[in-house]
């Protein structure tokens, strides 16, 4: 079961991207996890991206909250994602090494990097 799991990991990994066809980047791994550095909300790269405690998935930090600022019943946008609780702001860590890989791969790409924290 487990080379099984990594031979599909290995799989995704390789296959190109459906928005982003030229960039293998969009994908990142840790030593537990696979995500994307772009946001399921609008599809741009993050620039202050947060984990969702409950279910682990990543958004950026503006677009969830313009997410759940009016409603209090939004859940994770990530298709498949079996939390049934609603996203809130307690929910949400900032992920600061995701941080640091998409300012590296902007840096890389030619893109200005900025400082979102303030």
């Amino acid at each position: 079961m487990l080379s099984e799991f990594a031979d599909f990991k290995q799989e995704m990994l390789n296959c190109p991207s459906t928005s982003h066809a030229d960039d293998n980047t969009e994908i990142v791994e840790d030593d537990t996890n696979v995500f994307s550095m772009y946001d399921p909300w609008t599809k741009g790269l993050m620039l202050n991206p947060v984990r969702n405690k409950n279910c682990g998935h990543h958004y950026d930090r503006d677009s969830v909250m313009a997410a759940i600022k009016d409603s209090l019943s939004v859940k994770c946008p990530i298709v498949g994602c079996v939390s049934n609780i609603f996203v809130q702001h307690n929910h949400l860590v900032s992920n600061e090494a995701l941080k640091q890989r998409i300012h590296t791969y902007k840096a890389q790409q030619g893109e200005e990097v900025t400082n979102d924290d303030n």
